[in-house]
């Protein structure tokens, strides 16, 4: 093969259908090449380690990518300074990432629920936010649970919870709302959010009251320790970098309302990098509820965060299990795609986690809706059997739209405006 062929090939390998090269648009400050930024990305990809580090376990969204995988996107296909956007922003992943490593951060999301757990993961805590913390969570753990009041909370919030554990969360959600600073309130709901789905998580998990607040206060303090360190990580690393202190920005809505998109825009039409994961097609995904003692399902995340959003599953998922929710789903994800494009850099690139479990018959539809809305796929930038990335799940399974579990297969998919 003579030079000028070993070049058309290279070229080949990373280019999209309308020949812009992600050579050319790889951050060679914090990577070394396209080819070793792509082997990194690979390996991180099948990291089944438990999520971790940061603030990234703060609380646990449904079917989160793992931290190391937005981390290598962000840092290979963008610089600080530069505006990434997660526009299915679920439990923060990217917001967290993309906040280290001083970039601009705009999230959007459908779930109120995702869009808190965001806010939590990110929060910037003054040491006034601090002191109104500690002093909270001593008069928490100092409630006189015998004198307590009959909570009246709608059978949604309620189902399947003991009527003693409501008194104790309407008691401390009261007293979040007396804290004088919203940034104060978010945090102190964050830690009765993460203590109470982990009390109703487990069915074989018997704790008293008194213990409930004693984990909660508990978790308080390990979890402002925690809060306070990550802070401190990315200011020192702002200052390192030279620059001003890194924006985060989260709007609750759907991608494919132009509305939303509009907000978007008004802070930055130039977006660099979009790192997602939307809803995955006929997948049966519990975003929106909890599940109580492993089977009954309820809406107290929402109650918890004063949130009254009381949506079907097919809401947050798009479409559902049926075959017409399906149709939707690929009209939604062109839709949601055909915003995100007027709000993109003719630069820019988006990478996104998503799973089929019927690939022969689901990926082609999915990559023609992002066709449509305006973008074009780049392959052939790894060896596997397709040129595309692809995983095994290990330990998770979903419902499809026969009702059957089925193991999960995800693909990461590269794509350049057209």
């Amino acid at each position: 093969m003579d030079y000028r062929s070993c070049a058309r090939r290279l070229r080949g390998l990373c280019e999209g259908e309308q020949g812009l090269s992600l050579q050319e648009l790889i951050n060679k400050e914090e990577v070394r090449s396209f080819r070793g930024a792509v082997r990194e990305i690979e390996e991180v990809v099948s990291d089944n380690r438990r999520i971790g580090g940061r603030t990234h376990n703060f609380y646990k969204y449904p079917a989160c990518f793992h931290p190391s995988f937005s981390n290598k996107v962000i840092k290979s296909f963008s610089k600080p300074g530069d505006t990434v956007l997660d526009p299915f922003v679920g439990g923060g992943t990217t917001a967290v990432e993309a906040h280290f490593l001083q970039r601009q951060m705009i999230g959007i999301d459908i779930n109120p629920i995702a869009i808190f757990s965001t806010k939590f993961k990110t929060l910037k805590l003054s040491q006034s936010n601090i002191d109104e913390l500690d002093e909270f969570f001593s008069d928490v753990i100092s409630i006189r649970l015998s004198s307590l009041k009959r909570a009246i909370v709608r059978e949604e919030f309620s189902k399947g919870i003991e009527q003693s554990f409501i008194d104790v969360i309407a008691e401390i959600k009261r007293m979040i709302n007396t804290l004088n600073s919203k940034s104060s309130q978010i945090f102190a709901k964050g830690i009765l959010l993460r203590q109470s789905k982990r009390l109703f998580d487990n069915p074989n998990r018997k704790i008293s009251r008194f213990e409930f607040l004693r984990e909660i206060f508990w978790d308080y303090e390990y979890l402002i320790d925690e809060q306070i360190a990550f802070n401190e990580e990315c200011k020192n690393r702002s200052k390192e970098l030279g620059l001003s202190k890194s924006k985060i920005k989260i709007f609750n809505g759907s991608v494919a309302d132009r509305n939303v998109i509009k907000k978007v825009a008004k802070l930055n039409n130039k977006i660099d990098l979009v790192v997602t994961s939307p809803p995955y097609p006929q997948k049966h995904i519990l975003y929106n509820k909890w599940q109580v003692n492993g089977r009954l399902e309820n809406y107290l995340p929402h109650w918890i965060i004063d949130s009254e959003q009381i949506e079907s599953e097919n809401f947050y998922t798009m479409g559902g299990r049926s075959k017409s929710g399906e149709k939707l789903y690929y009209e939604t994800i062109e839709e949601s795609f055909k915003n995100v494009r007027s709000v993109v850099s003719n630069n820019g690139i988006v990478v996104q986690m998503v799973a089929f479990f019927d690939r022969a018959r689901q990926l082609q539809p999915f990559l023609k809706a992002m066709s449509n809305a305006g973008f074009s796929e780049v392959r052939n930038i790894t060896n596997h059997f397709d040129k595309r990335l692809w995983r095994d799940v290990p330990n998770r399974k979903w419902f499809n739209s026969a009702n059957r579990r089925t193991g999960c297969k995800e693909v990461v998919l590269f794509h350049v405006p057209k």
